[in-house]
Order: structure tokens, then sequence, then C-alpha cells
């Protein structure tokens, strides 16, 4: 838009050229208030910035009312304007050189300011993002180590010195992180219990199968043994039945032809031969109780292993649910933990009142006790 001197700071002395309303000792004068200014403070920027406004006021001044005269005064008004933007571009160029150079130093203080911001924020959400990525790849973990990282988050310190706006934030990332973990050590759990349940049956039926089957070899060893017993004794019973047949045919011949002169030997014979069979008849019966007694001491060898096994899985069993009820109890101690962690955080605010403050002071001594309390029971547990 078209200004004339009216509206600039310095008015123009007489003599002004009425074409241009600037003369040129108008000029002169501006150069001399401004040229060798050095900015040092804020008062000399506003110098410097006054007189770049004015020259460059005057410059667009001049150059409208060119144009406007150029159609009647086009040889003398153009060597007239020339002469005057002559003068005026030095000093137009002098005071933009200066103020560019003061407004390329605040531009630079204000980039490296928000530079400074972006990196302070930038740490800041790495390590919030940072306590999220621990929930990556928890399915891969044991339950020692998830219950160790559960522990870790839990006992992760929040300090609003160092999350300064993103308290909130990272609180509620290791809120969920420690969620996540907890799900997982559950999870894990459940499926090692699982596992184990699955592995201790197949162990069990696998014993139960070898059991059997070592049952079923020593019974058909038994067996054939007791069998060869037999067909020996019938062996040895058919030969001596045999003699004792022909003994006796042998016998009674002999008695026929000898009855009337060995009557009394015959009844001394019968007698002798009654013993025989009593002796027979307990060897027998003697070796049926020794093999009876064999029985039952096997018998009593095998329900001594099976009592000893039985023992030992009930010892197995016992230390098994020990166990598991250790480690059913690491969710519950991680919650307590976790809830300890909370309470450890809560802090009164700023207090002003010194009894509010005596007031604050005690409410967190009796929760870092509590807190102690807490930590010290869950060891326990």
């Amino acid at each position: 838009m078209a200004q004339t001197a009216k509206v600039i700071e310095m008015e123009p002395k007489a003599g002004a050229l009425v074409e241009y309303g600037i003369t040129e000792a108008d000029i002169t004068a501006l150069k001399k208030k401004v040229f060798a200014i050095e900015i040092t403070d804020s008062a000399t920027y506003d110098t410097v910035r006054k007189g770049l406004s004015t020259a460059v006021s005057w410059r667009t001044a001049i150059e409208t009312r060119r144009k406007d005269r150029n159609r009647e005064f086009v040889q003398g008004n153009n060597e007239q304007a020339n002469r005057l933007l002559g003068m005026i571009s030095p000093i137009e160029d002098n005071l933009r050189d200066k103020k560019k150079v003061v407004d390329d130093k605040k531009e630079a203080a204000k980039a490296e300011k928000a530079r400074v911001e972006a990196e302070r924020v930038e740490g800041i959400r790495a390590k919030v993002y940072s306590i999220q990525q621990i929930t990556v790849g928890l399915t891969g973990l044991t339950v020692e180590e998830l219950t160790a990282l559960a522990m870790e988050i839990s006992t992760l310190e929040i300090v609003p010195e160092e999350y300064v706006e993103f308290t909130l934030e990272a609180k509620q990332a290791r809120s969920d992180t420690v969620n996540a973990v907890t799900a997982a050590l559950e999870a894990r759990i459940q499926l090692e219990e699982a596992e184990a349940a699955r592995k201790a049956e197949d162990a069990r039926l696998e014993q139960v199968r070898l059991e059997q089957e070592a049952e079923a070899k020593r019974l058909k060893a038994e067996n054939a043994r007791l069998e060869t017993i037999r067909r020996s004794e019938e062996a040895r019973l058919a030969e001596a039945q045999a003699k004792a047949d022909a003994e006796q045919k042998a016998h009674r011949e002999w008695m026929a032809e000898e009855r009337r002169k060995l009557e009394d030997e015959t009844a001394a014979l019968e007698a002798e031969k009654k013993a025989e069979r009593d002796r027979k008849d307990r060897e027998a019966l003697e070796k049926k109780m020794a093999e009876e007694a064999k029985v039952k001491a096997e018998q009593d060898a095998k329900d001594k292993v099976e009592r000893e096994e039985v023992e030992r899985l009930a010892k197995a069993k016992a230390e098994e649910e020990e166990k598991a009820r250790n480690e059913a109890l690491i969710p519950d101690k991680v919650r307590l933990l976790n809830f300890a962690s909370e309470l450890a955080d809560v802090v009164p605010g700023a207090l002003k009142d010194q009894a509010a403050k005596e007031i604050g002071d005690l409410a967190v001594s009796t929760i870092y006790g509590v807190v102690t309390m807490i930590r010290n029971r869950v060891e326990k547990l």
C-alpha cells in the first residue's frame, strides 16, 4: 500500500521535493541516526527496527510516487528517484543485516530450546515404552523367570522428578505391565501343573505296566518251575509206585511161600512199612509247609516293596502339593507387593501449615510402616 512522508516518524524538512515528500537531508539524518548502531539490548534493537521500518516506508513511498509520475516526468523523475533510492538502499541493507543477525540468533535459540524439550520428552517416552515392552515374549518364560520379572516390575519406582508430566502414564504402564506379567505367571503355573500331572500319570501308568510285566514274567517262571517239580514228582512217585508194586508182589509171593514160617516177621514188617509211610507223610508235610513258608516269604517281600512304593508316592505327592501351594501363593505375593508399592507412592502433596505437615509426616511414616510390614510378611509366606 502506498505511504507518504506524513506517516513516518521523521517529518520532512523545509525544501522537500513535492514529488516525493522526502529530502536528501531527511535520508542523511536517518543514516546518521541509525547506520552505525550496534544492537546490544532491547532499546538499540527497537531503534534499528524502527529505522528499518522508516527506510522501507520511504522506499515504498518513493517507488509508488515514481511510478505515478513516470508518465509525466519520466526522465527527471527516474533520475531523482534513483538518486534517492541509491542513498536509502545502503541504510536499508545495513539495518536489515543487523536486525537479521539478532533475529537469526533468536530463532536459533528458540530452535535449540525446542530441540532440548523434544529430546527430554522423547527420553521419558522411551522409558515408558521400555516398561511397556516388558510384556513382549512373556509366553516363552518359565515360572521362575516370570516370578523374578513380576518382583522386579512391582518394585520399580516411578519418580515424579524423573517422569514429570508423564508420571501418571508411567505408573499406568507399570500397572498394566504388572497385570500382564501376573496373568502370564498364573497361566504358566496352570500349564506346568497340568503338564506335571500328565507326566506323573504317565509315570504311574508306566510303573504299573512294568510291575505287571515283571509280575507276569515272575508268574510264568514260577509256573514253569512248579510244572517241572510236578512232573519230576510224578515221575518219582511213578517209579516209587512201580518199585513198591514190585516189592509188594515179591513180598506177597514170598509171604505166600513163607507165611507159616514168618508170621511174626510179617507183623514186624508191616509195622516197619507203617513207620516208613509215616516218615514219608511227615516229610511230605514238612516239604509242603516249607513251600508254603517260601511262598509266604515271597508274598511278604512283595507286600513290603508295594508298601514302600506307596509310602514313597505319598511322600512325593506331599512334596508336590507343598510345591504347588508355594507356587499358588506367588500371584498373591505379587499382588501384595504391588499394593505395598502403590502405598509407598502415596504422598500428601504440598502442605503449608505446620500442623498439617506434621499430620502428613505422621501419615507417611505410618504408611511406610504398613509397607514394611507387608513386605516382611510376604517374605515369610
